[in-house]
């Protein structure tokens, strides 16, 4: 066998945490919901993932060998004190983690080739090359194969390991469950949330950034932006007590997964599997109730069940409808998650591209900038509100 064939997306280390024996619990939503019981070690791996040069598979083995003794001691002798060193440790394998999955690779792979078939167009025209539809696709294509899989994994952890600075602002915070329902994790384990921020932002850089993952049934790491979530921007520990928080924090990793899901016991995997069906019912209640079916009388309830509800044709068949805010709920899914509640002060700029800045911004120069950028799109008071907001925010003077 060749050496280091088989490279793991998801660390060995860290799937051991929510195992039984060395047997983990696994359920594929492609495979008919079946909960099986498999060896953690045989899984979230491909040949050659970080490429057969095996610079980036020995590099991430250097760091799984501290990012494991860190975890380790958070979970078996509850450390929750860090040094420097080890909080960059800790911020290390959570953003890591987001960027080296195969669901990743497909997302910015997928981001790349739909850059390129808008940008080929005008890089041609801009040239004066004439081409035909054809000629064009042809050249699209050719661009967006030009990278391997492997490829595009190493463009992914070099973006990362080159930006890992515009995480250090951002505060650890150690979540211990202290309900009967263990967390669960997946094959994208790692996931990133924004409660100001839902449908835009500017990824590292955004305000109100979340980055967390689950390290065991009772232990969550979150990474967060203090200034925005003020219940717990003093905290370095949290204990959960209630119930649909792990709830919401669970279904939230079904979601983000790449269709696998792992849990140290069954009965978790089943109640998720539970939930997901009772929010595809109610839409389909919705969904049979509204004037859908009118157009679309062939679409029976099986139909909508298996096809739409699971897929982005849901968004593209029932768009403008009244189901819209219902169908992105079962869709997308954004977690209810009641220590995350954004500050009151940021309440009226949620979820609107114009109020969309960098995190910790200090130039003046470039507050500036932005504020007038922005000027003509808002009315003079809600500039003013906002302006006052951004300054006490990037000097940390909310309250």
């Amino acid at each position: 066998m060749a050496e280091k064939k088989a490279q793991h997306y998801v660390p060995k280390f860290y799937l051991k945490n929510f195992t039984t024996n060395n047997m983990i619990n696994l359920v594929t939503f492609s495979n008919d919901n079946e909960i099986r019981l498999v060896p953690y070690n045989k899984q979230c791996y491909k040949d050659y993932m970080y490429g057969e040069d095996l610079v980036w598979e020995n590099k991430l083995s250097d760091f799984e060998s501290k990012w494991s003794i860190l975890i380790s001691d958070i979970i078996k002798k509850n450390k929750v004190d860090f040094s420097d060193e080890e909080m960059d440790i800790i911020k290390n394998f959570v953003v890591f983690q987001v960027m080296r999955t195969n669901r990743h690779v497909d997302i910015i792979e997928s981001n790349m080739q739909n850059f390129n078939r808008k940008l080929m167009p005008i890089i041609t025209k801009s040239k004066g090359i004439e081409l035909s539809d054809g000629e064009l696709a042809e050249l699209i294509n050719t661009q967006n194969s030009s990278f391997s899989r492997s490829e595009w994994t190493q463009f992914n952890l070099n973006l990362i390991e080159s930006n890992k600075e515009k995480i250090q602002d951002l505060k650890i915070l150690i979540i211990v469950n202290k309900t009967n329902t263990p967390f669960i994790t997946s094959n994208h384990p790692a996931f990133t949330l924004n409660s100001y921020q839902k449908e835009s932002g500017l990824g590292l850089l955004s305000a109100g950034i979340i980055y967390g993952i689950p390290l065991s049934p009772e232990y969550m790491i979150m990474l967060f932006d203090k200034q925005i979530y003020p219940i717990i921007s003093n905290l370095t520990i949290l204990d959960i007590n209630n119930t649909r928080d792990i709830d919401e924090l669970n279904y939230y990793q079904y979601k983000r997964s790449d269709g696998v899901i792992f849990s140290k016991d069954s009965k978790t995997l089943r109640d998720i599997i539970k939930f997901r069906i009772s929010l595809q019912m109610e839409c389909i209640k919705i969904i049979t109730r509204s004037n859908i079916c009118k157009k679309f009388p062939y679409y029976s309830i099986k139909y909508i069940d298996e096809v739409i509800l699971d897929s982005q044709i849901k968004v593209e068949v029932l768009n403008k409808q009244n189901l819209i805010e219902s169908i992105k709920y079962a869709l997308h899914y954004d977690p209810k998650i009641s220590f995350l509640k954004v500050h009151e002060r940021a309440n009226e700029f949620q979820d609107n591209e114009n109020f969309i800045w960098i995190r910790n911004e200090k130039n003046e120069t470039n507050i500036n900038a932005r504020l007038n950028l922005i000027m003509p799109n808002v009315e003079s008071d809600k500039l003013n509100r906002f302006s006052s907001f951004v300054r006490d925010y990037c000097n940390e003077k909310l309250n």
